[in-house]
């Protein structure tokens, strides 16, 4: 077990760990030689550029981990009508429980520490949103919705395919509850490592933990990824707009 699972750390590390690190030093290079800027602005036009590099270098990173485990993940992606319906509303109901447990733990920390952090719900919300989520909805003001929507599908896709059908399917032999609990650890690291702060992760945290737990019992139980790449949409979709 200890193998599998340091090679799969050192390979999750060595991409989002270093590479994506450095997505903020590429963009800039990529958004200088765009004629965007004049029209909408520096920091639009960069979280475009960034969203884009980071979608592309992801699916790269998903071919490298698949040559490396020799996971044949094409026999996870299914076409079942009913499960794919199935997962838009999973997706619905995944947002809502995270964002119940993200309302409930930040009324508790305020409660807890009042004079430490002062303001009310809505100002963390606005914090929340000044994370990752930001580049999207900075990119939504100047995108069109189709390229937005292709680019955010792309990267849950990937995510899907990484977390769940790889990792998930490499790690099996050596025990489902080992398999599943590294599944949800690395994938919630991943969704917090480059936050700028612990209250611009809690959302994403608690997202991942949620998302991550429930789409790993169920690629377990049915071995279907597609679903679990359309609830994941439909969370990500709705916790953007």
């Amino acid at each position: 077990m200890f193998w599998p699972i340091a090679l799969l750390s050192v390979s999750i590390a060595a991409y989002n760990g270093v590479f994506v690190g450095r997505i903020g030093r590429i963009a800039p290079l990529v958004t200088r030689r765009l004629p965007l800027v004049d029209r909408f602005g520096w920091t639009a036009v960069n979280d475009v550029a960034r969203l884009t590099i980071a979608a592309a270098s992801q699916l790269l990173f998903l071919l490298a981990l698949v040559l490396i485990t020799g996971v044949d993940i094409v026999a996870s992606l299914r076409w079942n009508p009913p499960l794919i319906a199935a997962g838009a509303l999973l997706g619905i109901a995944e947002m809502g429980l995270s964002s119940f447990l993200a309302h409930v733990l930040m009324r508790t920390i305020t409660s807890a520490a009042p004079s430490r952090f002062v303001g009310g719900l809505d100002d963390w919300l606005v914090v929340a949103r000044g994370g990752w989520m930001r580049y999207f909805t900075n990119a939504v003001r100047i995108t069109p919705r189709w390229y937005l929507l292709s680019v955010a599908l792309l990267y849950v896709a990937v995510e899907e395919l990484v977390f769940r059908a790889t990792i998930l399917t490499y790690l099996l032999p050596h025990g489902t509850v080992q398999a599943l609990v590294y599944s949800v650890l690395a994938f919630t690291v991943v969704q917090v490592l480059h936050t700028p702060s612990w209250k611009t992760g809690m959302f994403p945290a608690l997202g991942a933990i949620v998302v991550g737990f429930v789409h790993g019992w169920l690629f377990l139980v049915t071995g279907d990824v597609t679903p679990l790449i359309v609830a994941h949409f439909t969370f990500f979709v709705a916790a953007v707009w």
